[in-house]
This record gives structure tokens, sequence and C-alpha cells, in this order.
């Protein structure tokens, strides 16, 4: 294990992987939350990522609630992928969402790379496709977001960092659906992103907020994840860095 602190965050390695020790996991969360108070940075850790709750390595976000808890370093720790408590029974997983809430504990879910590498050893039982409960988790008032993990390497091999893809392949897949189950995902990739990394102060369409934009084509916000749509103009510190269109042409006869 080596665990370092990086300009906006603390990182950490594991370099046995899954042949660790389970009874290591606990002190290696707590040498990366060591490291988040002692430099006063955030911690992102990639946690419970597993088909179901049956090794304890892939069961520790209750652990990590209580310890962000107890240290008051709410607002300052994100898990990601977090798919093994799907697997949990519903009241089980009730009760840890409303830890992760209680605890300042976000989730950013990583469903392209879950989805890839979910289920492999599924070969005598119907394959599973772990994705957070994304549904649950903002009932129960944890902050969420979700992103690409990575892109065309051995965890995902596909994929364009787009995140209005990432955010309609989660609403695919995570049974949500509908106006407002679409602009909540919609939130997962602005404003909640922002929260999440810790930039809600300078974020927005909004006056003393950051010039830094991107405008899209549409006239209809609510079809965004749906449609995608082209990013007509992108904005770094007010002014046009980049500029897309895109050209139809209707053959008649």
């Amino acid at each position: 294990m080596t665990a370092r602190s990086v300009p906006g965050g603390a990182v950490a390695r594991e370099r046995t992987g899954r042949s660790s020790s389970p009874s290591a996991r606990p002190a290696q969360i707590r040498l990366v939350l060591d490291l988040a108070e002692e430099y006063g940075v955030p911690a992102d850790l990639h946690a419970d990522f597993g088909d179901d709750t049956e090794d304890p390595r892939y069961a520790l976000a209750g652990y990590v609630a209580e310890e962000t808890a107890r240290r008051g370093l709410g607002g300052r720790v994100t898990l990601g992928h977090m798919t093994s408590p799907a697997a949990l029974p519903h009241a089980e997983r009730l009760r840890l969402a409303e830890a992760l809430a209680a605890a300042g504990v976000a989730v950013v879910s990583l469903p392209a790379t879950d989805l890839h590498l979910g289920g492999r050893g599924d070969e005598e039982r119907p394959v599973r496709r772990g994705v957070a409960r994304v549904r649950e988790l903002w009932e129960a008032g944890v902050v969420t977001a979700c992103s690409s993990n990575n892109i065309r390497n051995a965890f995902t091999p596909y994929g364009s960092a787009d995140p209005l893809d990432t955010a309609l392949l989660l609403a695919q897949t995570g049974h949500l659906s509908g106006a407002d189950d679409l602009a909540r995902v919609l939130r997962m990739v602005t404003d909640d992103a922002a929260r999440v990394v810790g930039r809600a102060d300078e974020y927005g369409v909004r006056a003393g907020a950051r010039a830094d934009l991107v405008v899209l084509d549409t006239t209809v916000p609510e079809d965004i994840v749906l449609d995608r749509p082209e990013r007509a103009y992108v904005l770094k510190g007010g002014r046009v860095v980049a500029r897309s269109t895109r050209t139809r042409t209707l053959l008649v006869p």
C-alpha cells in the first residue's frame, strides 16, 4: 500500500489488489483519511466494487461513513463505484444510505466501468450487472454524481469522456426515467458534480460564478440527457475557446 497527498486530494494505491487481507482494508481507509486531515484536502476512495458483499473487502462503505463522521470530514469524502451494496437486502441498503448521508459522504456512480467488469464470474447464474442504487441514495439525501471513471483502457475499453453519455447510460441502467428523474441525472454531471469536487461556490450561471461554460444547442433543457445536443460553444474564463456546428440537409425529390 502506498499513500500520499497530491494537489487537490489524498490518494492511495493498493499494490496487492484483490489478494490483500480483508483485515488490512480498514487500516488503509484510515491512512487515506489521515492524509486528508493532515493536509486539509478531500479524499476520493473507490470502494465496494464487487458483485455482492460476501467478501468483506467489498463491504466497507459503512466503515467509511463511521470514520468520516468521527473525524468531522463531512463534505470532503467521496466513494466511487459502490456496486456491491446493491446486493444487500432493502432495509440494509437504506440504513447504509442514511449513514452515508448523515456523515456527508458523497457517492459517484461509474456505470460504464461497473457494467463492463461486473458479473464476470457468473457462469452458473444470471449475470449480475451491479450499478449503484442511485434512487435510494437520492432519497436518503446523499450527494451523488456520475462519471466515466476512465476510458479506452482495460477497465473501460470504450467511451469519449462525455458526461452526457455517462448520464444517459446511468439513466438507462438505473431505472431512472421521466422528466424529474432525468433532471436529477443532469444535476449529477453539473451542479451536484461541482459539489462533489468542491467547486459549488464558483459554479453555475449566476453573477460571481466562474465564466467556464458549455453552451448546448437546445431550447429544451428537460431533453438534454436524451438528446446530448451539440456543444455550440465552450467558454473558459469568459472567452470562447471552441465552437461546434452540425449541418443537416434534407434532400427532397
